[in-house]
Formats: C-alpha cells, structure tokens, sequence
C-alpha cells in the first residue's frame, strides 16, 4: 500500500486494524474452553449483523456493509469465519439446523451480492457437509450453498476495483515482479493458519473446523482472480483482517468440543 502510493493514514489504519485482529486473538484465546452458549450467542449475532447489510445504505446498489459513521465493515468478511468453526463443532448435535443456517447466510449474500464470500462459503459448506452420507439435509444443503453462489456470479455487480483494496495485488505487480510476488506470499499465513491452530487434534470437530477455514481463506483469496473482490487481508480492510483472527481463535479454543 505504501509502495503503491497509499496516504499514511490509509496504511497506518489498516496496521491497526492487525493489532485490534492480535488483541481479539488474545482475548478469545484466554478463555479454557468455549461453551455452547458462548458460541451460539457469537453465530446468532453474525447472523443478525449480515441481515443487517440489506437495510444499510447501499453503494451503487450492492450491500455488503455495516456502517459505524464513517467506517464500513465488510459483514460477512468479519463474522464468516466464527459462524463456519459453529457449524463445525455442533453440526452433529444439529444436523438440520445449522446447515440450513449456512444456506440462509447464502441467501443473504444472493441479496447483496456478494459472489466473492458466496463462492468461499460455498467451497467451505461442501467440506463442512457434503461428506457426511449419513446426513440427507446436510449434503442438499451443501448443494444448495452451491447453486446459491452461482447464481450469485449471475446477478449485476456494478462497484469497480477499489486502490489498494481489490487491487492490491495488480499494484504490487506494478512496482515490480519481486513484490508483487512478496505480496502473493505473505498470504500464505493465513491459508495455514487454521490448520496450525488444530495443532495434535484429532477429533472431527476440530478436524472438520480447520478444514472449512482452510478451504475458505483459500477461496477468498482465489476469488480475486476472477473478480473485483477484497484481497483479504493484503487489501486495506479491518473486517477480514479481525474476522480470521477471531475465526482461527475460535477453533482453536474449540478444540475440545463434546458435540462435535
């Protein structure tokens, strides 16, 4: 961002953007263990805040935001993660009712639309479901989350590439081949991140969580290859930076889940 001509403040907002992501990661982390109310407290109130997006202002029509005067945060970027590592650890205890969560969060992002987070849940639902064969509903979600995003590549997005937001990378390029490649890199982290937070654990909750966020931090990335999405992370924007240390803080706090 600096490279590429970025104002101080633009940069120097999203370092602190980091530093909010490292304090939450600390925080979460503090707690033993977290409870099934803990958790279902955090995915109801994502939820709510991606309903939220469909009556905040709108730019050119698209809704994708949560607006706290004058700072915009990308919903599904920021709570995505949490409610993928819930789906993880209790989809068994609730087979019906958490897939069919994952399907209603595709259909808000149908609304908006967000092609670029519909395609990396969709990615994240098939591992999360679709290898479960003794769950009828879970597996015709994980297609339904499917099709949801297709037809979300579908609908008009009008909002052009942002400086130093969804094209970062191409700026990088700019400067030179050696940090355009530097920056290809140092996304690396966070697609391993998840599954250096699983550390020794075998069970399926924890297994299955480090492979949804690992699916879709990769895809969110990926994405940007095809479209004008956020390169998370890289991009300047504080809610994917917060949302996967608060994702990867979860899972690993979760490692010990009973009802996974």
């Amino acid at each position: 961002m600096w490279l590429g001509g970025a104002s101080s403040a633009l940069w120097s907002a999203h370092i602190a953007a980091g530093a909010v992501g490292v304090l939450v990661y600390a925080a979460v982390t503090r707690f033993r263990q977290l409870s099934f109310t803990g958790m279902a407290t955090t995915a109801i109130a994502g939820t709510l805040a991606l309903l939220a997006t469909l009556i905040a202002p709108d730019l050119e029509g698209v809704q994708r935001w949560l607006v706290l005067g004058p700072v915009r945060l990308n919903a599904s970027a920021l709570v995505m993660p949490a409610l993928l590592v819930f789906v993880a650890g209790y989809r068994r205890s609730s087979p019906t009712l958490l897939p069919s969560l994952l399907l209603a969060v595709q259909g808000i992002h149908l609304l908006q639309p967000d092609a670029g987070q519909a395609t990396a849940v969709a990615a994240a639902s098939v591992v999360l479901l679709f290898g479960d064969s003794s769950r009828n509903t879970a597996r015709l979600c994980a297609l339904l989350c499917v099709a949801t995003a297709a037809a979300t590549w579908a609908r008009a997005d009008p909002l052009s590439a942002a400086p130093f937001v969804e094209d970062i990378l191409g700026r990088a390029f700019d400067i030179s081949p050696w940090a355009g490649g530097v920056a290809l890199a140092s996304l690396a982290p966070v697609i391993a991140a998840p599954l250096a937070a699983r550390g020794e654990s075998t069970s399926v909750a924890a297994m299955s969580a480090a492979a949804a966020l690992t699916v879709y931090f990769a895809t969110s990335i990926l994405v940007t290859a095809f479209g004008q999405f956020p390169v998370p992370l890289l991009g300047f924007g504080a809610s994917p930076v917060i949302g996967a240390f608060l994702g990867v803080a979860l899972q690993k706090r979760g490692q010990n889940w009973g009802r996974g």
